[in-house]
């Protein structure tokens, strides 16, 4: 990743480089990598935005940018839900009208925390129809459930399940 944000550790057009925190196997059904990335970004007299850009493996770069309160000032922090990305959302109140008021909102007053909640942490789509804890999820007491053997085999379709989840978010 480069960032380019002016003074400091990570300075314009510094490279930081990528934590592997997880891989998947290029064998899986859905292969794939989670990164973490050590940004140092520090607090100026003004409030500002920071670049930066993820290059993988010779794709062209991902270019994203973020908000970087001033020194002294208050972090701005916005809260969401899973915004009706999930079964059974009304489709005319889900999808581009919460995103539409909150790019709205950024470009008045900039957020600089973002933390979702809902699907992207309960994914109660792991025991949707085709989904790996179906038959779980059709045994209507714990008593049932309890009795369901947690193989090694079904734990391995839950972990790709999540996995391939949390890339699509």
């Amino acid at each position: 990743m480069f960032l380019d944000g002016g003074e400091g550790e990570n300075a314009r057009g510094t490279k930081v480089d990528a934590v592997l925190l997880y891989e998947r196997s290029a064998k899986a059904a859905s292969p794939g990598f989670f990164y973490r990335f050590d940004m140092v970004v520090p607090h100026g007299e003004e409030a500002r935005d920071v670049l930066y850009s993820i290059e993988i493996d010779g794709a062209p770069p991902i270019e994203r940018r973020l908000s970087v309160a001033a020194r002294g000032e208050a972090f701005n922090i916005m809260f969401h839900s899973c915004n009706g990305f999930c079964d059974g959302a009304n489709e005319v109140l889900a999808g581009p009208a919460l995103w539409s008021d909150v790019l709205r909102r950024h470009e008045k007053q900039r957020f600089q925390v973002m933390i979702g909640g809902g699907d992207q942490i309960y994914s109660d789509g792991v025991q949707m129809k085709g989904a790996p804890l179906e038959q779980w999820a059709a045994l209507k007491t714990g008593g049932h459930r309890a009795g369901i053997t947690f193989s090694a085999e079904l734990e391995q379709k839950i972990d790709q399940w999540y996995f391939t989840n949390h890339c699509d978010w």
